[in-house]
């Protein structure tokens, strides 16, 4: 793909947005005004060469296999917001498929499953509790990995998932890593 092309075709600034391919006709345009905190995502037909809105006031956080995890509204880095799941049709459209969570992060697709992480009672800030998920690609399945509690007040920020082990840093504690089959957490820094 030619990248700078689509984008001048788009009518679109390279360093305003995130793309994701959907297939060889279309892909995913996520524009971010940064003053004005407000993003809106767009499909871009690569054969017709029409911009289409799909979505306004959501940003696009993990695609992968047709299956797309949004925000609600603008993220700074360390804030969290609603996540949603969407199915991409063929059309380039995201349908609902369901609320995640009100306040997560971190949406992550592992093959065909779906890793995330929730704060409870955050209202848009990180909290001192993290909830890591993951749930089948389609949203169905869902199970609850580990709680991670901060008690000093601090902030749980995850700065790796996989399938096998979680890389967190907490403002307090240092870097740690978590396997999840023995249930171990250690210090790596």
């Amino acid at each position: 793909m030619n990248r700078k092309r689509y984008l001048n075709s788009a009518n679109v600034n390279d360093d305003e947005v995130t793309i994701t391919i959907k297939n060889n006709s279309l892909f995913k345009i996520t524009k971010t005004d940064f003053n004005s905190h407000t993003v809106k995502s767009y499909c871009f037909n690569r054969d017709s060469k029409k911009l289409k809105t799909v979505m306004s006031s959501s940003q696009i956080m993990a695609v992968k296999n047709g299956y797309a995890v949004t925000s609600k509204g603008y993220i700074a880095n360390t804030g969290s917001s609603e996540m949603t799941l969407r199915k991409i049709t063929s059309s380039g459209s995201f349908e609902k498929i369901k609320q995640l969570t009100k306040d997560g992060k971190y949406p992550t697709f592992l093959g065909k499953e779906l890793y995330y992480v929730t704060y409870p009672l955050a209202e848009g800030t990180m909290s001192k509790k993290a909830i890591l998920k993951k749930c089948d690609q389609d949203g169905s399945h869902v199970k609850t990995i580990k709680i991670f509690t901060e008690k000093n007040g601090g902030r749980i920020f995850f700065e790796k998932i996989t399938s096998k082990y979680c890389i967190i840093r907490r403002d307090s504690m240092g870097t740690h890593k978590y396997t999840y089959a023995t249930d171990k957490l250690t210090k790596i820094d």
